[in-house]
């Protein structure tokens, strides 16, 4: 509360002290006044309150000097002079020191009123025990007269205090004000002046025996209701000086007795005026800041509440939605308007609302939330919500709904790869153990036919297991190729080239009655490289090229496309899309299609490996594949590969090769754990001219 006012001493201690100095005198001198007020309302002393709260308290000063000035011109005794200075000093420092870092100038908490209320009290005692001390000891005073002089002092310096130092406080402390608000205020302090010059003062032909003081109270309550404390304490000063000033003058409705009586009684009805004005207008002023401060809260809610990507509701007890936020009508793709004051359970799906509603009216009874989902299986794209249920209260529910639909399209998609991985396991630990065994079929048979001569009957019979074992072989490959067990050599490739070597081969596949197009990204020199198997890459060509074939059995045709794209996760990436316009499939079965052994064809050599032994190639490669299938219009195969730089060139080294692919005796080491197969391989090492150790490991 201080201001740079308080720099030049030497100017402003004169100044402040005159200013203190003559409300005092104007009030204690006898003339014009039957009884001085100053007995009874002391101006000065919220006049050094103030000076002390605005300037700082090392203008101290200011207050004692002035304090001497109205003594001696009042009394003329330097003794008491200086006793009266030193009380009204202490009342001011005491009540500045209570109210220093304690007391919110605007006045807008009771407790404000209070802590001001009880600094000034204590600030009067103190006045009022130093100036009556020094009162006593200058002149001979009876003990009742001292009493009496002692609570006079005390009243009229603490009215003083509250009206005076309230008021400068008050309107030191106000805030930016409007005009609106300045136009107001002004129009109270005119209906003030009005109403209490009016009640109190001696106007012609008024009958000064009807006690109209009650008609300036609407007029504080408007104060009160309507403005800032600091102007409420500024009417309660107009109000008290007015009344004070016609009642010392021994006119006015309270004007009934002694003047002393009087006076007392007008001091009485001006601080109880002021206390329950400035209770009030305090009061106000803390439910006018709390609803602020709730609507601003609201506010900030509402918006957090707009934003949220969240659709939250809130229901009634029948479970009526009476507030919905702009997510949840977007996520229903309803306007809000048309959700509020119907039914939550019309946004849930016919099959799932008897769950919805028992769960709702279980809310109205339990705290704890409840999680639900359900799914809407009748749109374009499949719809999946999560719903949090929770009661807010005895009447209120809420409800805290998000799209999880791409979440449960990632866990379907993790079950997937989770189903896939597992069956490949066992896919591929059982094509090992058979590969195994393969082996030795073929390898026996192999020699075994080199026994028999070609007329010999039992050739043609060692040709059929031979033929069948190798088949065998080709389906446990396929099964290790999808158990990722039996990965090629990824070699880096160009997409377009592998595609025209193989086009008369997709020709000749596809028949006459199929057309076939290729469209190829030529960018960058028309080079798409990639890092993938080769013999992988064209056995997942192939595969889906067979498959648009049995889609088309009436003919149409079969597009190949290739282009360089950007992936998600992938960065730069190779796209090859394969449609056909056969026959589609349900959304069912192209979840479906991936799976090892799932087939639709009932002819005898499917053995419904091809895409799910394609699916394990891509994936293997570092890429994805994609199904998207209309049914009566068409299938279209996307494939995305990571994109690779063009590979180094390969310099090719020459061995020298023996003249007749016989041993001269060497010695190999055969590590077998399968002994079936060790002992074919050694038997046939041995025979080709080598000396053979084979062991079932390394030990």
């Amino acid at each position: 509360m201080r201001s740079g006012f308080a720099t030049h001493l030497w100017w402003q201690i004169p100044l402040l002290a005159v200013a203190y100095a003559i409300p005092g005198m104007a009030v204690l001198f006898e003339a014009p006044w039957q009884v001085a007020p100053g007995y009874y309302f002391y101006p000065p002393s919220g006049v050094g309150i103030g000076i002390l709260c605005l300037f700082g308290l090392r203008l101290w000063p200011s207050v004692f000097f002035g304090a001497a000035m109205v003594t001696l011109a009042t009394d003329g005794s330097p003794g008491y002079a200086l006793a009266t200075a030193i009380g009204n000093t202490l009342e001011a420092v005491v009540a500045y020191r209570i109210i220093q870092g304690r007391l919110d100038t605007t006045f807008r908490s009771v407790e404000s009123i209070r802590t001001f209320l009880l600094a000034l009290a204590a600030g009067a005692l103190a006045s009022s025990l130093v100036g009556a001390t020094g009162l006593a000891l200058t002149r001979p005073l009876a003990s009742p007269e001292l009493v009496r002089i002692l609570w006079m002092w005390g009243v009229g310096h603490f009215l003083g205090s509250v009206l005076v130092g309230g008021a400068i406080i008050g309107m030191y402390g106000l805030q930016k004000t409007d005009a609106k608000a300045l136009r107001e205020a002004a129009a109270v302090l005119l209906v003030m002046a009005f109403v209490s010059t009016a009640v109190f003062a001696n106007l012609p032909g008024q009958d000064a025996s009807y006690p109209f003081h009650y008609l300036t109270y609407p007029v504080l309550i408007w104060a009160a209701m309507r403005l800032s404390p600091g102007w409420v304490m500024l009417a309660n000063l107009l109000l008290a000086g007015t009344m004070l000033f016609w009642t010392s003058l021994g006119v006015g409705p309270i004007s009934q007795g002694s003047l002393s009586l009087n006076l007392a009684y007008g001091a009485t009805f001006a601080l109880v005026a002021w206390v329950t004005s400035m209770v009030l207008a305090a009061t106000v002023a803390e439910r006018t800041s709390s609803e602020k401060t709730r609507l601003e809260r609201e506010g900030n809610y509402e918006a957090v509440v707009e934003q949220a990507l969240e659709g939250i509701f809130v229901l009634d007890r029948e479970g009526i939605c009476t507030d919905v936020n702009g997510a949840g009508g977007r996520l229903f793709e309803r306007a809000p308007e048309r959700i509020v004051g119907h039914p939550f359970t019309d946004l849930v799906p016919q099959e799932s609302r008897a769950d919805i509603q028992r769960i709702l009216e279980a809310r109205v009874t339990e705290e704890t939330p409840h999680l639900v989902e359900w799914a809407y299986h009748d749109r374009k794209n499949p719809l999946w919500i999560e719903a949090s249920i929770k009661q807010i209260d005895e009447s209120r529910i809420q409800v805290f709904a998000r799209n999880i639909t791409r979440r449960r399209s990632l866990e379907r998609q993790v079950a997937e790869a989770q189903k896939m991985e597992a069956v490949g396991l066992l896919a591929g630990g059982v094509a090992h153990d058979f590969n195994n065994l393969l082996t030795v079929v073929l390898g026996q048979a192999g020699r075994a036919r080199g026994f028999v001569g070609s007329g010999d009957p039992a050739a043609e019979c060692m040709d059929e297991v031979i033929a069948a074992a190798r088949k065998s072989a080709d389906l446990t490959k396929q099964l290790l190729t999808f158990a990722r067990k039996h990965a090629g050599e990824p070699t880096t490739l160009d997409v377009n080239q592998v595609l025209e070597d193989r086009t008369a081969m997709i020709r000749q596949l596809l028949g006459e009655r199929v057309r076939y197009s290729l469209s190829q990204d030529r960018t960058d020199g028309g080079k798409l490289w990639v890092l993938i198997d080769p013999v992988g890459l064209e056995q997942v060509i192939l595969n889906l090229v067979i498959n648009a074939k049995d889609a088309m059995d009436g003919g149409g045709e079969l597009r190949i496309a290739t282009r360089a794209v950007q992936a998600p996760n992938m960065g730069d990436a190779v796209e090859i899309s394969v449609s056909d316009v056969g026959h589609g499939m349900s959304p069912k079965t192209a979840k479906r299609i991936f799976e090892p052994f799932f087939t639709t064809k009932g002819e005898r050599n499917r053995t419904g490996l091809g895409l799910a032994v394609s699916y394990g190639i891509i994936k293997n490669a570092g890429g994805a594949i994609h199904c998207t299938s209309v049914p009566d219009r068409g299938t279209e195969f996307t494939i995305l590969l990571p994109r690779s730089s063009a590979p180094a060139p390969v310099r090719t080294v020459v061995m020298p090769e023996r003249a007749n692919g016989k041993g001269q005796g060497e010695w190999i080491l055969v590590i077998e754990d399968e002994a079936p197969v060790r002992e074919l391989i050694t038997l046939g090492l041995t025979e080709a001219g080598y000396n053979v150790v084979g062991a079932p490991d390394g030990e």
